[in-house]
């Protein structure tokens, strides 16, 4: 009976034997129950009377089960539910259940949203991941497209219209992509004098081997795509690309590549005109062997930096570089321990001021153990050299167009620069804006340059604690674990990319000498510092480089041959030994298909009409009597006939079986 206009759920009844049909009843009758129970809200009532509520609206096969089962408190609504769906949801046969789901084909008349519901509904007990259930949906549904269109018989004339419509719209896929008339002829000739398109065209029309390795060895790159090649007035078709036979390719490389575009322009050009196995590697390496890209192309992609070792005391390296502001130039060092940052302005550009100023840093803080700069003239100069040398001190400079190699010294010049031009506005000077960074915490629970170089805080504008001023006891191991634990940090935040090629000496490679403008190399030795090379011109000149403005040299003579013409070689090879042995062997996978000889024309290939549907045999082509070649006839023959005609047939395991000799007797 209705209770507030709303009608409850009618009685559960298990009119079927299986199990699967049985457990999505229940789940669906007990979501009505649900259903019903909050919109009375007899939710909010006790549990007894909850399953008394359940047991009425199951009817009487639902009291009988319930008398059966094993509750604990049978006053738990909660419990009880559950013992029903335990005796409704047995073990599921999960083979037995995908085997269901794979059959489930489509009915004749059967609307498409009731065949995809019913699929959807037995998906649930198949028991897939939940990346496989709709690739296993989309499997079990079928769509044609433009190269797949088979009308039945009965659509008559209709069917016939749109047949000439489909051939009309192929038509202009090819029109679309070969413009040329006389280039069309000399593909469609290509395609007919390469066998390995002429194998594939009868693997087109006749069907393809069973397995991959029952192919012939030319065929098995086409094995992936093999459901998408069709065959079109002499030319074959992948989905709306134009298969290219082996004596073209080298063509229609170059014609992809005119106007020497990147790598996605190039490929985005080939993947709506053209095909055959390989075609995307082989333009890739087409572009990387092309001396004219090779020259102009833009700088190599960032990648991680090789971090250096952290110092063992204050002041041991030193980082140095020189910036220009308002005129003036500015020379800045930083410890590489401490951070302790020390900036002086420049009146000359020469080297000799830049000395005395490190004489008065290393007199007050002694003589580090290494500087590091980039290649200014400041501290390439014979003075400078001669300065370094007389103080034992270890010179190390960055490679050109790699500023990176000294980033502590750059990011340094960045705050000093940006911090200074702020202070000269609001009145203030250098003196204060070093004094603020010498104080600063570095952050990470580090101390400030101060306390980390002179073991005590500066006194200054920003008060601090009497006891805070005198010389403080350092954890030297605790600062250096927090050091690596920071560099540790920064080396993964700024990890861009996987180093490059490794490179060595003799290597022939692209060098960099500015924007956009690279030039042909040979690695002459390693340099001193990490990642850099000594890279000789042809034009004699020597000039150090880090890995970074390096790119090894495709196109050079010390590649003997590209890939391209590494594949296409090889190809050429093995039609050449088709066309003279009539053979090919695959050695590598122990699988041999033979072609037996023909006398006096080429090999002509058609279906064996035997239990192996999906092999090939070789049969000779006859010639009549105006000497022109015709194939021989695929029809039954009588035994005498099969002996001369079917020479052999070779079968999946690679094995030539031969026919019987027959001694004559009818």
């Amino acid at each position: 009976m209705a209770e507030g206009g709303l009608k409850p759920p009618a009685s559960f009844v298990n009119s079927t034997d299986n199990p699967s049909e049985t457990s999505r009843s229940w789940k669906a009758w007990l979501e009505q129950y649900d259903f019903y129970m909050i919109a009375t809200e007899k939710t909010k009532k006790d549990g007894e009377i909850q399953v008394a509520t359940l047991l009425t609206l199951l009817g009487a096969q639902g009291q009988e089960i319930f008398r059966t089962l094993n509750i604990a408190d049978r006053k738990d609504i909660a419990e009880v539910k559950k013992a029903f769906t335990e005796h409704f949801n047995p073990q599921v046969k999960t083979v037995f259940e995908r085997f269901k789901f794979h059959s489930r084909v489509q009915k004749q008349g059967e609307p498409f949203e009731s065949f995809v519901t019913a699929l959807r509904d037995l998906i649930t007990t198949c028991e897939f991941h939940a990346d496989e259930k709709d690739k296993a949906l989309v499997d079990r549904i079928v769509a044609a497209d433009t190269l797949s269109r088979a009308f039945l018989p009965s659509y008559g004339a209709e069917a016939n219209k749109l047949e000439a419509l489909d051939h009309d719209q192929i038509d202009s896929i090819t029109t679309g992509i070969i413009t040329q008339p006389l280039f069309k002829e000399k593909l469609s000739r290509a395609t007919k004098l390469d066998p390995t398109m002429q194998i594939l065209a009868s693997y087109i029309k006749h069907g393809w081997p069973m397995t991959k390795h029952a192919c012939l060895e030319p065929l098995k790159p086409y094995w992936n795509v093999k459901s998408d090649l069709t065959m079109h007035n002499d030319l074959l078709l992948c989905r709306a690309q134009i298969v290219i036979p082996i004596a073209m390719r080298k063509t229609v490389l170059d014609q992809i590549h005119a106007g020497h575009m990147g790598v996605s322009k190039c490929t985005e050009r080939a993947k709506g005109a053209v095909y055959w196995p390989g075609y995307l590697g082989q333009i890739r390496d087409l572009i990387e062997s092309c001396s004219v890209c090779q020259e102009y192309m833009r700088s190599n992609s960032q990648y991680s930096l090789e971090p250096y070792d952290i110092p063992e005391y204050p002041m041991q390296s030193v980082s140095m570089d020189i910036f220009h502001l308002d005129g003036n130039d500015y020379l800045v060092t930083v410890d590489r321990y401490s951070k302790w940052p020390a900036c002086y302005q420049l009146k000359t550009s020469r080297s000799l001021e830049v000395i005395e100023l490190l004489k008065r840093q290393f007199i007050d803080f002694g003589r580090p153990e290494t500087l590091v700069s980039d290649n200014a003239s400041y501290f390439t100069s014979y003075e400078f050299k001669c300065f370094i040398e007389d103080n034992d001190v270890k010179h190390i400079t960055s490679s050109p167009y790699h500023s990176r190699s000294n980033g502590l010294a750059e990011r340094m010049n960045q705050t000093i620069k940006n911090s200074l031009r702020k202070a000269l506005i609001s009145g203030q000077t250098l003196c204060d804006v070093l004094a603020t960074l010498r104080s600063t915490p570095l952050g990470d629970q580090l101390p400030s340059p101060a306390v980390l170089l002179q073991a005590r805080n500066l006194r200054g504008q920003l008060h601090c604690l009497p006891h805070q001023l005198k010389p403080q006891g350092l954890h030297l191991g605790e600062i250096h674990s927090r050091f690596v634990k920071r560099q540790s940090q920064a080396i993964f935040q700024n990890n861009t990319a996987t180093l490059p090629t490794e490179y060595c000496a003799g290597m022939e490679v692209w060098c960099k000498l500015g924007h956009r403008k690279w030039a042909e190399g040979v690695i002459v030795e390693h340099a001193e510092t990490p990642r850099s090379y000594y890279i000789k011109l042809l034009d004699g000149k020597v000039f150090r480089r880090n890995i970074k403005s390096l790119r090894p040299n495709r196109s050079s003579h010390a590649y003997n041959k590209t890939s391209i013409n590494n594949h296409i070689d090889k190809q050429q090879r093995l039609v050449e030994s088709t066309n003279s042995d009539r053979t090919l062997i695959n050695d590598n996978l122990d699988k041999q298909q033979k072609l037996v000889e023909s006398t006096n024309s080429d090999i002509t290939l058609v279906p064996v009409q035997s239990a192996q549907q999906s092999q090939l045999a070789v049969v000779p082509n006859s010639v009549d009597q105006s000497g022109t070649a015709t194939p021989a006839s695929t029809g039954a023959t009588n035994p005498n006939q099969m002996s001369s005609s079917f020479s052999s047939v070779v079968t999946r395991s690679g094995r030539v079986s031969k026919p019987p000799t027959r001694l004559g007797f009818s």
